[in-house]
């Protein structure tokens, strides 16, 4: 789902920040819960704490380059796509 999520947000112009190591110990892979079984999980390391942002917080544009490549239409999801409007119009 985070995939989409992330698509989401670049397409709507907005920007999501991603932390590069957890800041939460997930909890739901125990084995108690209904959908999944016992995980082994690694620890979390409590050890080094959050601080601060870093004094400037921007986009990667590589990032946004793989993105955008990702997510851009192929030539034939294009040609369907107007096939599909030409034969709304015209029905």
């Amino acid at each position: 789902w985070d995939c989409f999520w992330y698509a989401a947000i670049f397409e709507a112009g907005g920007l999501c920040l991603t932390p590069t190591r957890a800041f939460a110990r997930n909890i739901g892979l125990d084995g108690t819960g209904e959908n999944c079984g016992p995980a082994d999980m690694p620890a979390l390391d409590t050890s080094r704490r959050f601080e601060s942002f870093p004094p400037e917080i921007g986009e990667c544009p590589e990032m946004v380059a793989r993105v955008k490549q990702a997510i851009a239409p192929t030539p034939g999801q294009r040609l369907r796509r107007v096939a599909r409007r030409l034969v709304r119009r015209v029905a």
